[in-house]
C-alpha cells in the first residue's frame, strides 16, 4: 500500500510539470462469469523519460501506474478488485509488451472461475478523436445534463461514469476538477470530449462494445489542417485473438482518457 501511494504521488507531481503529461484508464476484456464482467484495468500516467546522450538531453514519453484484475456488474459497479502489478516507469515503445504481461496474469486469474467464458475480439476501429464516426457518436444533452454514446444500432447509452469520481473516468474528472472554475457538466464537456478507439467483442451470446473517450489538445497546423486530422481508420493489425488484444491507445497532447463498456 505504501509503495502504491508513493508511486501515485510521484506520477501526480510529474504530470503537473511534464510536457508529455497524460493519463489513461483502460479496460482489457477477459470474459464473463456468473460473478460478472472480468477485465484487466490499467491506470497509467505518462511523463518524460530524459535520456542524456553526450551533451544532448532527449525527452521520451514514458508510462507508469497500476494494473488490476476487476469484476464489474452490468451497472458499472465494481464488485471485485485486486492489484496485478505496480508498473514502474517504462518507455512508450515498450507499451504493448509491458501491459501484455499484466493482461496474461489477469487472464490466469479469470480462468480459475469454473464458468469463465472467454471474450472474442471481433473488430477495432479508430475514430481519431472525433465526436462522431461510423462506429460511435457522442451526444450532449445540456438540458438534462446527460452525456450519451450512440452506436450503429441507434441506441444511445448514458455515460454516467463521467459524473462519478470513483469510476474509471476518475483521471479525467480529477484533471478537470483541478481548475478553479471547474464545471463538470454536459455543457462544459461539449467540445472537449472525443472518441478514439471502438472495440467490439463477442462473449457467449452477448455483444460488447468498448469506446475510448478522451480529452486533450488538438493543434491547428500552418496549412490550415489539424492534428490529429480526425480521419477514421481501421487497425493495421489483426484483432481476432483475445491473447493478442492489448494495444497502445493513441493519446492527445496533455490528454486524459478512459474506456467505457456497453452491452448491446
Amino acid at each position: 500500500m505504501r509503495q502504491t501511494l508513493i508511486l501515485l504521488f510521484i506520477l501526480t507531481t510529474n504530470s503537473l510539470f511534464a510536457c508529455l503529461s497524460a493519463s489513461q484508464n483502460r479496460l482489457f476484456p477477459l470474459g464473463q462469469t456468473s460473478k460478472g464482467f472480468c477485465v484487466v484495468e490499467t491506470h497509467l500516467n505518462r511523463t518524460e523519460f530524459r535520456e542524456k546522450d553526450k551533451e544532448v538531453i532527449e525527452m521520451k514519453p514514458a508510462w507508469a501506474g497500476i494494473s488490476y484484475f476487476k469484476i464489474y456488474d452490468n451497472n458499472y459497479k465494481e464488485i471485485y478488485s485486486e492489484v496485478i502489478d505496480t508498473i514502474r516507469l517504462f518507455e512508450q515503445h515498450h507499451y504493448d509488451s509491458i501491459i501484455d504481461k499484466s493482461f496474461k496474469k489477469g487472464l490466469k486469474i479469470a480462468e480459475k472461475y469454473p464458468d469463465f467464458v472467454f471474450a472474442k475480439p471481433t473488430a477495432l476501429t479508430f475514430c481519431d478523436y472525433q465526436e462522431k464516426c461510423s462506429k460511435a457518436e457522442l451526444l450532449f444533452d445540456t438540458t438534462n445534463n446527460k452525456i450519451r454514446i450512440r452506436l450503429p444500432n441507434k441506441v444511445a447509452y448514458n455515460v454516467d461514469v463521467l459524473f462519478d469520481s470513483t469510476s474509471i473516468a476518475s483521471n479525467l474528472l480529477n484533471y478537470y476538477s483541478s481548475f478553479d472554475d471547474a464545471d463538470l457538466s454536459a455543457k462544459s464537456f461539449k467540445g472537449n470530449l472525443y472518441i478514439n478507439s471502438v472495440r467490439r467483442f463477442q462473449i457467449g451470446n452477448k455483444k460488447l462494445t468498448i469506446v475510448h473517450i478522451g480529452s486533450g489538445q488538438i493543434f491547428e497546423l500552418d496549412e490550415g489542417e489539424t492534428y490529429p486530422p480526425g480521419k477514421e481508420y481501421q487497425a493495421k493489425f489483426e484483432f481476432t485473438d483475445i491473447n493478442k488484444s492489448v494495444f497502445e491507445e493513441p493519446v492527445l497532447h496533455h490528454g486524459h482518457g478512459f474506456d467505457f463498456y456497453i452491452w448491446e
